[in-house]
């Protein structure tokens, strides 16, 4: 949910076709872009530390403190945020609504069919072997990188991708008909 939110707002936009109105203010189409992935930024951060918090308060949760505050599951956090806008906001820029339909039926249906096939071991062994294997990489590079050199490089690859999404984002709306 953390990372809808902004896209539902991209989505409501498109839907309405107020890009037309967007594009005639005095800034350019890369800055509208660029508006896009900051404003998606500041509420998805905004959304994880409100969603973190609560989960800290309320009593009973089956998730303890010393696990959620720590530098891998915000890492993790970070790193499906960048996987999911860096996805879907170009697809959204270039399709409208109808990407993230697409994409939100699209992991229904995955759910459904690895729920069928789940219990049947067919993916069981597969889906545990790339854990691993990821795990195993990722392993060597901390182990190779030290701690420090690892979080830069994690953070060095979570800005790549944001570039390379931006880049791609940036060039389906300047060639967007409106």
């Amino acid at each position: 949910m953390i990372f809808i939110l902004p896209l539902m707002l991209y989505a409501r936009e498109d839907k309405y076709k107020a890009s037309v109105l967007s594009c005639s203010l005095p800034t350019t189409r890369r800055d509208i872009v660029l508006s896009r992935y900051l404003t998606s930024w500041i509420l998805m951060l905004l959304v994880y530390f409100l969603s973190t918090a609560l989960v800290l308060v309320i009593p009973n949760t089956k998730i303890r403190a010393q696990e959620l505050i720590t530098p891998k599951s915000f890492f993790l956090a970070l790193f499906l945020m960048t996987l999911f806008l860096g996805i879907l906001l170009p697809l959204l820029i270039r399709f409208g609504t109808i990407a993230l339909f697409v994409f939100l039926i699209s992991l229904q249906l995955l759910g459904i069919i690895l729920f069928q096939m789940w219990p049947r071991n067919l993916l069981a062994d597969a889906v545990k072997a790339l854990a691993a294997s990821i795990k195993s990489v990722l392993f060597v590079l901390n182990h190779h990188l030290g701690a420090s050199g690892y979080a830069v490089f994690l953070i060095g690859c979570l800005l790549l991708l944001n570039c390379l999404s931006f880049k791609c984002s940036e060039y389906l709306f300047r060639r967007k008909e409106l």
